[in-house]
């Protein structure tokens, strides 16, 4: 654990993860360039510059270099949302993604120089990302555009924004 937190770092990774997987199923895994073209790529580098004995790691580690990274997801999700979005997000989408990035990828790789985050800020964190990821799936499931202002209203009364703009500065404002 390393968060102060367990129930908030859990929290988070669950629905970071569901927020990935909510753009996978509807958006697609996502590329940045043809997979044709990437396959071609990628074995004209593995044949041309990697030494036999390093092939297999290669292969595993070119496995989704193809795939969207979490950035582009997140944008993608909180685009769908419009302006609303920003009532969710703490205000600045740019500095939400780069703290719910942050945070994800240092709970997920466990190396020496982690970080270790609040309890309180993964929880707003989590919270938003979890409003995001529930309005973008409501949205697809046939909720009409024109609700989300009401929805979005009733989520910001209740809601200690400024909880989750404090959060979101902390962790993307830590260095790496």
């Amino acid at each position: 654990m390393r968060a102060q937190s367990v129930y908030a770092e859990n929290r988070f990774l669950n629905v970071s993860s569901a927020a990935e997987g909510l753009h996978r199923a509807f958006v697609g895994r996502g590329r940045y360039m043809p997979q044709s073209s990437f396959d071609k790529l990628r074995r004209a580098i593995r044949e041309q510059m990697v030494p036999p004995e390093h092939q297999e790691w290669f292969t595993n580690v070119m496995a989704h270099a193809n795939d969207f990274d979490l950035d582009r997801r997140l944008n993608d999700l909180v685009a769908e949302l419009g302006s609303l979005a920003s009532f969710l997000v703490g205000g600045d989408t740019a500095m939400w993604v780069k703290a719910v990035k942050k945070a994800r990828n240092n709970l997920t790789h466990l190396d020496d120089n982690r970080q270790s985050f609040d309890g309180s800020d993964l929880y707003w964190l989590a919270d938003s990302l979890f409003q995001v990821t529930r309005l973008c799936l409501l949205m697809r499931t046939g909720l009409a555009a024109d609700r989300l202002p009401k929805i979005v209203k009733h989520i910001y009364g209740w809601s200690d924004i400024g909880k989750l703009e404090r959060a979101v500065e902390r962790i993307a404002g830590q260095p790496i």
